[in-house]
């Protein structure tokens, strides 16, 4: 999995493992387990990366939204970690203010359809905050449909983000908005670094 491969990275490298990696979420939770799981797993490791966003995507299920988001940061109560003793770790506060709600029908970009891509483009247009120009990895558990409207609206943030998708069932919950990134890609953005898993 994702956090695996960057959890390696920064334990391989001493000086690395001080400066986590920025990290950008998509998730179409609510749906079935294995996103819990992953937010579960994100905020056990918060203190090995560094979480700018987390937004909801389209996805099979009616409930998958911020709030859903929010109802299992609240039951994973990452505070109780850090009271005995793993202070790195996000705090609840901090995970909770991190969430936007994304598009809820899936789809190709258009003009101003969703707040999360505009939080997308925000972290990704942001200075990097150890001053190392390092890119925001975008992992996305659901849809392709915000990250696509947030390069749509911000074309200039492909050279700056790195994403990593799980496809498979989330590549059919909009083929729209993938056909839409591999088009861009092609023909405006060949920098964007896309790793697409399980297609």
């Amino acid at each position: 999995m994702f956090f695996r491969f960057l959890l390696a990275a920064a334990l391989a490298a001493p000086v690395m493992a001080q400066i986590p990696e920025r990290v950008f979420v998509s998730t179409d939770l609510g749906g079935d387990p294995d996103d819990i799981q992953s937010l579960y797993r994100l905020l056990h490791y918060s203190d090995h990366m560094a979480v700018e966003g987390i937004i909801s995507s389209p996805g099979p299920g009616a409930e998958n939204t911020a709030d859903k988001i929010r109802h299992w940061i609240r039951q994973i109560r990452v505070d109780v970690l850090r009271v005995k003793g793993h202070v790195d770790l996000l705090s609840e506060a901090d995970a909770l203010a991190l969430v936007r709600q994304g598009l809820r029908e899936p789809g190709a970009p258009a003009q101003g359809r969703s707040e999360s891509s505009r939080l997308l483009v925000e972290r990704a247009q942001a200075e990097d905050p150890a001053g190392l120009k390092r890119p925001l990895w975008v992992q996305v558990w659901g849809s392709l449909t915000d990250v696509a409207q947030a390069l749509h609206d911000a074309p200039e943030i492909a050279g700056r983000i790195r994403i990593y998708s799980i496809g498979s069932s989330n590549t059919m919950a909009d083929p729209a908005a993938r056909d839409w990134l591999y088009d861009f890609m092609a023909t405006q953005a060949p920098e964007l670094w896309w790793i697409e898993n399980g297609v």
